[in-house]
């Protein structure tokens, strides 16, 4: 099992990596084990790809803060 975040693969099982940045980009993306072409299916996924872009966002802004540093 990988600690990279990802998917495992509906076919092999064989673990997808995969980035926030990737998922949002809505385009097809492909199993490395077995070749499966994978795509978000965008109108059923609109709640999920939302809460994935204010998850982004809010990750987005923690880095921000982080460089900045305190004060």
């Amino acid at each position: 099992m990988s600690s990279a975040p990802g998917l495992p693969c509906p076919r092999c099982g064989f673990h997808i990596a995969t980035t926030l940045d990737l998922l949002l980009a809505r385009r097809p993306f492909f199993c490395s084990g077995c070749g499966l072409r994978l795509s978000v299916d965008i109108e059923q996924s609109q709640p999920a790809l939302e809460a994935l872009q204010k998850l982004k966002e809010g990750l987005d802004e923690a880095e921000r803060l982080r460089r900045a540093g305190p004060g």
